[in-house]
C-alpha cells in the first residue's frame, strides 16, 4: 500500500526522480498543480489548443499518490486524445474523459 503525503517516494517536491515535470516552483501547492494540469486538460477539450498532455497527466497521477480512480481517467483521456477517425466523437470522448478525471479526482483530493 502507498502512503500518504509527505512521503519522498510521492512527493513531487522532494523526490529526484519523479515524473512530474509539470511543476514550476517548489513548494508548490498540490491543489496549484492540479489546477494547472485541468486548465491544460480543459484547453484541449475545449478544442483548438494541441498540447502536450502526458505532462499534465503525470502530474494528476503523481498528487494522487497513484490513485487507480485518477490512473484509469487520465489513460482514459489518453486514448480518447488519440482518436482521429471523427473530430466530433473525439470531443466527445474528450469531454467525457474530462468529466471522469474531476470526479475521481474530486473523490481523492
Amino acid at each position: 500500500m502507498r502512503s500518504g503525503r509527505g512521503d519522498p517516494k510521492w512527493d513531487h517536491r522532494r523526490h529526484p526522480t519523479s515524473r512530474m515535470w509539470f511543476k514550476t516552483a517548489e513548494g508548490q501547492e498540490l491543489d496549484d498543480v492540479k489546477r494547472r494540469a485541468l486548465t491544460v486538460l480543459r484547453n484541449v477539450t475545449e478544442g483548438g489548443v494541441e498540447a502536450e498532455i502526458e505532462e499534465p497527466i503525470w502530474a494528476l497521477i503523481d498528487i494522487s499518490h497513484g490513485s487507480e480512480a485518477v490512473e484509469g481517467a487520465c489513460r482514459w483521456f489518453l486514448a480518447a486524445a488519440d482518436y482521429s477517425r471523427d473530430e466530433d466523437v473525439r470531443t466527445v470522448l474528450l469531454r467525457e474523459a474530462y468529466g471522469k478525471i474531476e470526479r475521481a479526482l474530486r473523490f481523492y483530493l
